[in-house]
Parts: structure tokens; sequence; C-alpha cells
């Protein structure tokens, strides 16, 4: 038992030990590491559509890019937001699976206010943006994978 268990022992270990860790130099990267510097984690959506085969991440982020120089719709500053859509598919056998990258640019105050499968792989999101007395509504229809 003690040999066994032994065993058991030292193949975790080398096993842990042979992977390669490291840290990536991801500097030539601007824009994500703008995204990620501005990024609301607090506000990420997680949605699972088509029986679970379509994993959605929405990720709102302040995005002072698009925002123009003076912009201020109340006496406040303001900044623009911009959303990033992950879209993956629920293949486990991949780690590259099938999957899209998308981005929303410029909306002020957005809230989401519908995300809706239509016919697969295409699904909308509904979002609400403007002021608080001029607010209007903007469907956008994605394609979930090719």
């Amino acid at each position: 038992m003690k040999k066994m268990l032994l065993s058991l022992v030292l193949c975790y270990y080398t096993t842990a030990m042979a992977q390669k860790i490291g840290v990536q130099d991801l500097s030539d990267h601007q824009e994500l590491n703008y995204t990620f510097a501005f990024l609301e984690p607090h506000k990420v959506i997680f949605e699972k559509l088509y029986n679970q085969f379509l994993n959605l991440s929405i990720y709102p982020f302040n995005d002072w890019l698009a925002t123009p120089e003076n912009f201020s719709p109340t006496d406040g500053e303001d900044v623009l937001k911009s959303y990033i859509i992950s879209v993956r598919t629920a293949d486990l056998y991949s780690p590259l699976n099938k999957g899209k990258l998308f981005k929303i640019v410029g909306l002020y105050d957005p809230k989401i206010l519908e995300i809706k499968e239509t016919k697969y792989p295409y699904f909308t999101v509904t979002i609400e943006y403007g002021a608080y007395d001029q607010r209007q509504e903007k469907v956008f229809t994605l394609k979930g994978e090719d």
C-alpha cells in the first residue's frame, strides 16, 4: 500500500513539474491592454444560448478613445461606453473552438435590455442608450459562428 501511495504521489508531482510555467509579454496588444485597463468587471454578463451551445461573455468598459473631446451631455465629466462580446461554442474537444469577437463602440449610458436567440447561430442584443430624456434602443444582430 505504501509503495502504491508513493507511486501516485511521485506521478502527481512529476506531471505537475512537467508544465511549462512562464510569463508572456503581450505589450504589442495595446488595444487589449487598453480594454482591460478600463473594464468594469462587476458589470460583465455571461449568457448561454441554444441549450448552452453558445456561450456569450459581454464586457463593458469606459471607452475614452471613442469619447469626443469636450463630450458632456450633463454638467459632469462623461465618457462613452463600449462592449466587447465574446461568443464561443461549447465544444469541449477543442481548446480553440469556433468563436467570434465583436465590439460595439461609443454608447452613452447604455443598458442591455435583452439578449435573444433568433435562428441558430444568430442572436440579438438590444441596448438602450442616450441621455435620460433622449433614450434610444438599438438591436444588434450577431452571428455566433461560421
